[in-house]
Formats: structure tokens, C-alpha cells, sequence
């Protein structure tokens, strides 16, 4: 039964039951076959709309639960994935996920508010943005996970978040005042810390607040930004750019001809509103959007009409600004699709190196590997090494001994270790004898003589 066929057969029962559309009902049975109606509605505009990209999605949905199982199995995560509530709606069900989106519209249809075309035109874009919004941000966090995978597969561990599970949410986040990462991971060649989206907006209190972070609104955001150190919080509102310059760009592109779309870029250029003019434009808002709830016509006002700068750039030049205003050592654009050459040639001669045609192949993904690796910044890796009482005693004799003060204890353990391999035959034979002499193994006196946390 086609979505126009379930709304003729819900009007008449609106007729019989509810003639002034209150959506009130005494009666339970009632009530649950009226929303049973409406949801049936929901479901079939939105498989009547979407139809074949719908499947499209849910192959999608099979591939980016894989990677994350393959993840977690490469970097040995141990708590469940925390997507943010819009993702995680659409990954449990996405056909019931796009119907939420036509709630409003649908009453507003049986309250004779919305014209049948009205309705079908509001309805049908809202479907479809959702659903391109939802797979342009499973495109992208595929890729990160694809990245982290492929990391974790050459050794690297998570460290952050500590409790080692896959974040893909802000929720709560903003609160922090600080622009904090998805993941940081430890390499054999040092830190990399990852940040999705960003900059992003932080909590503030008056004008004076608003305006300092006013740019964390209007800023362009790469999808991914990736820095070569353990970085906790990219916020720097000092700087040109409010966070800290990234050392990586990663832009995702999941349409097969993104490089045809055009965007118009206003933020950048947007006035610096006051939190007086910030709170009178949220609550106008909210007395129409009741109003319009309820049914009551808002008393008209003359508003004056504001010419705003806005400019009109295709996706690949929107890209082209993202280089030119962040400057990271190297800049990634990962196409799912083939980019023609003359647009791939364009890109590359503007510092943008493409891996195009990726499809959902992690492993083609592998260059970029190397190109994080090779951005990590060379810094000294500090680790603790927690001895017991005993041990520190010894190191303290051998520091008196070799001339070496116990503050470098850096150096000391540096000569112990290169003496050592320097006479490993010595050494594996006096292991031998104490752990014969004492009854225990080699790893029971190696732990013992090294207690290393």
C-alpha cells in the first residue's frame, strides 16, 4: 500500500474519530491504531522516496560494522563504541531513522496545514538530506577507523580516550571549554592525536566570552585533523586559525561527483553577534515555531532585510581554502570514487595529495599511513619505571661509582642497557644461575631485578 493510499485511510479516521485534529484520543485502541497508521505512513514515503538508495545505505552501515570490529581487534579496544545520537539512530535502523525526520510534517499534513505537494516537497528534502548527511559522516568516520586499524595492525596502541574504546561523539564536550581529541595512539615513532571536525564551538558565559570564541562558530572544519604529538586540547585563540595548526588534513568525499557541487561559504564572514542579540534571535524562534505548533498567527513585524557577504565555491576549491587557510604539512583528500584527472592534477598543484578511488578498501588507504607516520614530531617519548627499594639503592651505588649523578638516571639506564647487549651471553648465564640457585624462571628474577609498571 502506496504512503498516499495509508494517508487517505488515516484522514477518514481522523474524520470519525478526531474531526478538530487534536490528536487527542480517550480511547487507547484508538489511540495506538492512529499512531500505528502514522508510522506506516512514515515508513512507506520514505521507501517510496528513497527506494534503492536506501539498500545503498544499509550495505554501508554491514561494511563500517566490520571495520570496527576489525578496530577493535587490531588495537585491542575493549569498550563498546560511543557514537553521537543522530549516527547511532541511523545505524540501528535507518529507514526508522529517516521517518523521525517527517513527525512535524505529517501532522501538519492532517491538519490540512501543509498541501499534499507542500508536503511531499518539505518531506522528500528532509528524507534526503538526512540520509546524505548520515553517509557523508559513515564515509568519513570509516576512514578514520580504516586509519586507526591500519595503525594499530603496525603496532600502535590507543592511550586516549584511557579506557580505550572507539568515540565518535561531542556530546558533552563543549562544556569543557576545550577542544579535546577522539584518539590518541602510540606509535613506535611517537604520538598521533586525532580530531574530528574541528574547530568546534566551546561554552562561554557573556558578550565578552561570545565574541573571544565567535570564530569556533564561523570556522571552516576539515573533517579530519591530525597532530604529531600527544595533544590533549587543539584550542589556541591566540593564533589566526583558534586551534593549533594542525601537522595533517584528512578530507573525506563519499559522492561520486562531489567535485560538481557548489556551496556558498558566509560563515567566515558572519557578524559577531552580542548574547543580548543572541538570546532575543533564539527566543523569537522559539515563540514561532510554538506558535506555528499550536496554531496561532503571530502578530506581524517589518523586519529589515540584511545584506550578508557570502561567496559561491565548488567543492574542490572549498578544499583548495582549507590548505590555504590551516597550512598543515601535508594535506589528504580520500575520494571513495574516481576524481577526473584535470580536477586530481588541479588538487595536487595546490599541495593536496589525492588518494582517489578508495572505495571501502582500507588497504589503499596505506600511503596516508606513512605520510602520518613520517609527520610525527621528533620528541623524546618520557615513560615511568617504577623500581623498588632495593634496586634504588643499587642504582644509587653504581651512580657514585661511574661518576654519573642519580638525576640523570636517563644516561645511567642508557649505559646499563647498552652494556648489556653488549655481553647478552654473560648476562643470560648469570640470569640462569640466580634463577637455578633460587628456583625461579628467568622472568620471575628478570621481574624481580627490573620492576617495570
Amino acid at each position: 500500500m502506496s504512503w498516499l493510499d495509508i494517508f487517505n485511510k488515516l484522514s477518514t479516521f481522523l474524520n470519525k474519530y478526531d474531526p478538530q485534529r487534536t490528536f487527542s484520543f480517550t480511547n487507547r485502541n484508538i489511540e495506538m491504531k492512529f499512531y500505528s497508521m502514522l508510522d506506516r505512513m512514515k515508513l512507506s514515503f520514505v521507501r517510496e522516496k528513497l527506494g534503492h538508495e536506501i539498500q545503498v545505505a544499509e550495505n554501508w552501515v554491514r561494511i563500517f560494522r566490520r571495520a570496527v570490529v576489525e578496530l577493535y581487534k587490531a588495537l585491542g579496544l575493549e569498550h563498546r563504541p560511543l557514537y553521537s545520537r543522530e549516527f547511532a539512530s541511523f545505524l540501528e535502523d535507518i529507514e526508522h531513522h529517516l521517518s523521525k525526520k517527517l513527525v512535524f510534517y505529517a501532522f501538519d499534513l492532517l491538519r490540512n496545514r501543509l498541501s499534499l505537494e507542500e508536503f511531499m516537497q518539505k518531506a522528500g528534502a528532509a528524507v534526503t538530506t538526512s540520509l546524505k548527511t548520515n553517509m557523508r559522516t559513515l564515509y568519513q568516520n570509516w576512514v578514520f577507523v580504516s586509519i586507526m586499524r591500519l595503525l594499530g595492525e603496525r603496532g600502535a596502541r590507543m592511550i586516549y580516550p584511557e579506557t580505550k574504546f572507539l568515540l565518535l561523539t561531542r556530546s558533552q564536550q563543549q562544556k569543557l571549554a576545550i577542544i579535546p581529541p577522539n584518539a590518541i595512539l602510540a606509535t613506535e615513532r611517537g604520538y598521533l592525536s586525532f580530531f574530528l571536525e574541528i574547530p568546534r564551538p566551546i561554552a562561554w558565559g557573556d558578550s565578552r566570552d561570545l565574541s573571544r570564541v565567535w570564530k569556533l562558530y564561523t570556522s571552516l572544519r576539515p573533517d579530519i585533523c591530525v597532530y604529531g604529538e600527544k595533544l590533549l586540547n587543539a584550542l589556541d585563540l591566540s593564533g589566526e586559525i583558534v586551534i593549533k595548526r594542525p601537522d595533517v588534513i584528512i578530507e573525506c568525499k563519499e559522492l561520486e561527483d562531489w567535485y560538481k557541487r557548489r556551496r556558498d561559504i558566509r560563515g567566515p564572514f558572519a557578524e559577531i553577534m552580542s548574547v543580548e542579540k543572541w538570546r532575543t534571535a533564539w527566543i523569537r524562534g522559539l515563540h514561532e515555531g510554538l506558535s506555528e505548533a499550536v496554531g496561532l498567527i503571530m502578530k506581524s513585524t517589518k523586519k529589515k532585510k540584511k545584506r550578508h557577504k557570502v561567496i559561491y565555491l565548488s567543492d574542490h576549491e572549498i578544499v583548495q581554502l582549507y590548505q590555504k587557510i590551516y597550512k598543515p604539512k601535508i594535506f589528504y583528500l580520500v575520494s571513495r570514487t574516481r576524481i577526473p584527472r584535470e580536477i586530481k592534477d588541479n588538487l595536487e598543484e595546490n599541495n593536496i595529495e589525492v588518494l582517489d578511488n578508495i572505495m571501502f578498501n582500507h588497504k589503499k588507504l596505506e600511503p596516508l599511513i606513512e605520510g602520518l607516520l613520517n609527520a610525527i614530531r621528533k620528541t623524546h617519548t618520557k615513560m615511568s619505571i617504577a623500581i623498588d627499594e632495593d634496586t634504588y639503592r643499587l642504582l644509587k651505588a653504581l651512580s657514585r661509582n661511574i661518576g654519573i649523578p642519580l638525576t640523570n638516571i636517563d644516561n645511567i639506564i642508557t649505559i646499563l642497557a647498552q652494556f648489556a647487549l653488549e655481553h647478552i651471553n654473560e648476562l643470560r648465564e648469570t640470569i640462569r644461575t640466580k634463577a637455578n640457585s633460587h628456583k625461579d624462571s628467568a622472568e620471575e628474577v628478570l621481574q624481580k631485578t627490573f620492576l617495570v609498571s
